[in-house]
This record gives C-alpha cells, sequence and structure tokens, in this order.
C-alpha cells in the first residue's frame, strides 16, 4: 500500500472520529437560583475575621443535626475554633493543655462537641524517635471540648506505615468529608500509596490495602479490602494522573462510596462485613479519561487527564453529584464539572461553571454555586436538561488557553541567575537586599506558613537588613489574606509584583520553585532555588548570612 494511500485513511478515521465526537449528545442540566445561602456567607465572614492556618488538613466540616460546623485551626496552633455556620456561634478549643505534645498537627476531625481528634505529622514524629531513641506511642489523640486530652492513639500497626522509601504508604485524611467517619466505635482513616508505583514490577508484592477501620476502643487496626485494581496494575497513565489515591463518602444506605482518582468507576463497600458490594463501571468519555498504556513512551502531557471524586449525597432532589476535574483537555485551561448520578448511580445528566457562576456543590446539605460577579454563594434547584453536543459544551463552557508570549530571543539562553538579576534591576530593589520570590499561583500551604512566622517573628531584621517577600503571579486576593490571616503589618519588605513582569524571566517549568536572591551591596548576585522540602533550611542560611 502506497504511503499516499495510509495517510488518506488515517485522514479519513481522524475525520470520521471528530465528527462521531461532535455528534454524541449529552444531558446538560440547567439550575434556578434560590435564596442566598446564609451558611457559606457565614463560613466566608468567619474565615476573613479569624486568624486561621492556612494548611488544608487545619480544617474540617461536618453537618450535624443539619447544621454546618466549620472547625479549624488558629494560625498559631493554640486553639481549635468550632464554628456553627447555621447558627453563628462559635466555642474555642484551647490546646495549651500540659497533656497535649508540642508536635506539628498534620490534621483534624471534629466527631462531635466532646471528641476532637487531632493527627500529627508521622514524618516528624519519626525523625523524632530515630533521633532521640524512643518511641513515642502516638499518631492522634482525643480531647474534649475543653481541650483536655481523653486518649492517645497510634498507627504503628497500620502495614507498611514505618517505612519512607522504597515503600512509603502516607495517610490521607480528606477534610471536606461531613459525614459521621465513626462506625460502630471504629473511625475510617485512608491511606495513599507512592511508592513504589502500580506500574512498577514490584508492585504486586507491595499491594497494601488502602483504608483502615480504627478501633478506638481496643486500639486494633483493621485493614479493610480495599486495594488498587488489579486490571490496571502495569500500566502506564497520563503524566500526573492520581493513580495512588483515594477519595471516598458515605451514601444513603450506610455504606460508603469510593474512586480510585485516576478511574471514573466508583465502587460501593460495606464497612461493618468488610467487604465490596459492587463496582459501577463507567465507559471512559470524550472528554475525560486518563488511558491506560503499556508503554510509558506512549505518556506525554498533551493527553487529556483527569481527577474523579467520590459521588456526594444530595438529600432533598435524591440524587448524587460527583465532581471531575479535567485537568488536561486539548488546549482549553483546567475545568471543574459536575456528574448528577440517580441514587443507582445512573447518570442523569452534567452541570458544568459558566462565566458567572461556578459549578455546583452540595454544601451543609444544600445545593449551591457562588456568583462571582458579586461574589455571593446562593442556594440552586435543579432545572430541566438540555441536549448538547460535544463540540456545544466546549463553545459554550470550556475557556482556552492564554497563549504564552514568544520570549525574546535574547533571553531563552540566559541563565535563570541572569534573569533572576535582570528582574532585581527591573524591579528597582537597590544592591545589599536579599528577596525570596513567592509565586502565589503555586504555593505550599506549610512553607507559607513558615514563611510568614519567619517574617512576623522577624519583622525589624527585615526592614533593617532590607530582606523582601516578592509576591508573584496573578492571585492577589490570595497574597492580601495570608497577610491578613498572619496579621502582617504595613511593611516596605512585601512586594506585591502582578503585572507578570516575573513570568517574562521565570519560565513555567520553573515556577514551582522558591528563589533566595542575595544581592550584596558590592553587586554580587547569588542565587539558591528550594523546593518546598527546602524552603526552611534556605531560609535560615539566607537570614544568618
Amino acid at each position: 500500500m502506497k504511503k499516499t494511500d495510509i495517510l488518506l485513511i488515517l485522514l479519513l478515521i481522524i475525520t470520521s472520529c471528530k465528527s462521531q465526537n461532535n455528534t454524541i449528545e449529552f444531558k446538560v442540566f440547567e439550575t434556578e437560583v434560590g435564596s442566598i445561602n446564609n451558611v457559606n456567607e457565614n463560613k466566608s465572614k468567619f474565615f476573613d475575621n479569624y486568624s486561621l492556618s492556612m494548611v488544608l488538613g487545619h480544617h474540617n466540616y461536618r453537618l450535624l443535626n443539619d447544621e454546618l460546623y466549620q472547625i479549624s485551626l488558629s494560625a498559631n496552633n493554640k486553639n481549635i475554633y468550632v464554628y456553627n455556620a447555621t447558627k453563628d456561634s462559635l466555642i474555642i478549643v484551647p490546646l495549651k493543655n500540659d497533656s497535649i505534645p508540642n508536635l506539628p498537627i498534620e490534621q483534624i476531625y471534629y466527631h462531635n462537641q466532646d471528641s476532637v481528634f487531632i493527627f500529627y505529622d508521622r514524618s516528624t514524629l519519626m525523625k523524632i524517635e530515630f533521633e532521640k531513641s524512643v518511641d513515642l506511642k502516638i499518631d492522634f489523640l482525643l480531647i474534649n471540648s475543653k481541650g483536655v486530652v481523653k486518649n492517645y492513639f497510634s498507627l504503628d500497626d497500620v502495614p507498611f506505615i514505618h517505612y519512607r522509601s522504597p515503600d512509603k504508604m502516607i495517610m490521607k485524611r480528606n477534610h471536606l468529608i461531613q459525614e459521621n467517619q465513626i462506625i460502630d466505635n471504629c473511625l475510617i482513616i485512608p491511606f495513599s500509596i507512592y511508592r513504589p508505583n502500580p506500574s512498577q514490577w514490584d508492585f504486586r508484592s507491595f499491594w497494601p490495602k488502602m483504608l483502615c477501620s480504627y478501633n478506638l476502643k481496643t486500639k486494633k487496626v483493621l485493614m479493610l479490602d480495599v486495594k488498587f485494581p488489579e486490571e490496571d496494575i502495569g500500566k502506564f497513565y497520563g503524566k500526573r494522573v492520581l493513580e495512588t489515591t483515594i477519595d471516598f463518602r458515605f451514601n444513603h444506605r450506610g455504606n460508603i462510596y469510593y474512586v480510585h482518582q485516576h478511574s471514573p468507576n466508583i465502587y460501593e463497600f460495606d464497612v461493618k462485613n468488610n467487604k465490596l458490594l459492587n463496582i459501577i463501571k463507567y465507559p471512559e468519555n470524550l472528554f475525560y479519561n486518563n488511558k491506560g498504556f503499556l508503554d510509558s513512551t506512549l505518556v506525554n502531557d498533551s493527553l487529556t487527564r483527569s481527577d474523579f471524586y467520590a459521588p456526594v449525597y444530595y438529600k432533598k432532589e435524591n440524587v448524587y453529584i460527583r465532581k471531575i476535574s479535567l485537568e488536561a483537555y486539548k488546549d482549553y485551561m483546567k475545568l471543574d464539572f459536575v456528574q448528577i448520578l440517580d441514587k443507582n448511580l445512573n447518570v442523569l445528566g452534567y452541570s458544568f461553571a459558566d462565566s458567572l457562576q461556578s459549578s455546583i456543590y452540595v454544601s451543609g446539605g444544600a445545593l449551591c454555586r457562588f456568583n462571582m460577579q458579586d461574589r455571593v454563594t446562593y442556594n440552586h434547584s435543579l432545572g430541566q436538561t438540555k441536549k448538547m453536543k460535544l463540540n456545544e459544551i466546549e463553545n459554550e463552557f470550556f475557556k482556552k488557553k492564554i497563549k504564552a508570549k514568544k520570549k525574546k530571543k535574547n533571553l531563552l539562553n540566559i541563565s535563570i541567575e541572569d534573569r533572576l538579576f535582570l528582574l532585581i534591576k527591573e524591579l528597582k530593589i537597590a544592591p545589599g537586599s536579599k528577596v525570596i520570590t513567592i509565586n502565589t499561583n503555586r504555593t505550599c500551604s506549610t512553607c507559607i506558613k513558615f514563611l510568614m512566622e519567619m517574617l512576623k517573628e522577624n519583622i525589624k531584621k527585615f526592614e533593617e537588613e532590607n530582606i523582601y517577600y516578592l509576591f508573584t503571579g496573578y492571585n492577589k486576593s490570595f497574597t492580601n489574606k495570608i497577610l491578613k490571616n498572619y496579621k502582617i503589618p504595613e511593611t516596605k519588605v512585601v512586594i506585591l509584583e502582578y503585572s507578570g513582569k516575573s513570568f517574562k524571566y521565570i519560565y513555567d517549568d520553573e515556577r514551582n520553585y522558591y528563589y533566595f536572591i542575595d544581592y550584596s551591596s558590592d553587586g554580587k548576585f547569588e542565587i539558591e532555588k528550594a523546593n518546598f522540602r527546602e524552603v526552611s533550611a534556605k531560609m535560615e542560611v539566607l537570614i544568618l548570612k
């Protein structure tokens, strides 16, 4: 067969596929706007009025007796705020008790007014045990509403938890779960696997169970039979696909629905009897699939990439709302959309964010959308469905990526050190200064916490020695919230650069790093780059230098 014939056949196949894609129809829900959701407005007010930790795991949401609670750790880690957003009332739980260890808190779970669980950062615990040759025998504890410790608990019996490398299993709790996580006095704790990856040859000998049922009375660990799907072992998925994590929610029958976040399939599991009841399989949709390749060379950045979440039950309309994050698709920007399912998880239709409103979500038992024009959350109800073709959905709801401007030829081959020097010169920062760059589009909450506390505790030193925090990117509101949250006063050592100048000098693949710049008074210019693990060490060196 001639090459021209082969090319013609391929062209016909591609054209046929494209044509078929545009003829397939989807049911898209319209929603009907109702009153302002005062509960969510109260939550926003509470967040703005108190100095809270910026770490996601330091916040927990609970729906108790049809009332929504927001539980948050204070920025100084000395109090837990229990805020009833429905009644606009606040209880403060102190953490100054001598029996509460002064260790980094990883997550919190508020079960009820007299049962608050505090989980500590296990990597820090292991480091202390190693360096001081002690066995702490504590991973989390239980306190009451007065901050008095009621019990201590250890996760030492969880398989693989002692390993840091090459086998690594990390507790990954979900702070957004509003339902009760204790069944028959057993606390349900999810774990995520990191190494070895399911595509690696030695994964089968590892292949751990990913959900723990921890008996709070006997302190015994039972690993539930929730494992990475056997049919997906050995496959390669698109880059940055979350194939090693699970997400779960409780359903209307008292069981749990969980998903492996790389796959659209939903699993129903009976925790009490440690039994998988059902697997609801979904064909990989045209605009959300992660594919499975047997050859890693076929995986590239151009592939469609999605994260799937467990469905949340919306009691009022007897449906499930399932979020899907479309991380990469053609030349469109990242997008969250929603699948609406009936109580048997049959797909009823879809809902998308638009230019005015966010996608729908369930909060405090209500169906909500955030209006981006007046910055208010409204209650919504599901309306009629309309049939739309894929290209119609793309045209109406999807946004094209903004094409990056071509880099100037004279910058293409210049080192990051020289480019940062040009940036500092353009910003008119004088010699004799030290600068730490913070990209507000890609932040690490732990790094932000460390950097803000360092500034707050050394504000005079920053001012006297011309040490600056240079905030770059586009997320100005995030920066303002950080400075307000940590009560950073008006100071000349914080530089806000939102014009996009920095992106001319710091390329996309370099923006995950924090840059520590020492521009000495004699004109000498040195930089150190740090990932999120290295920030504290690099900062201390720069400050003491």
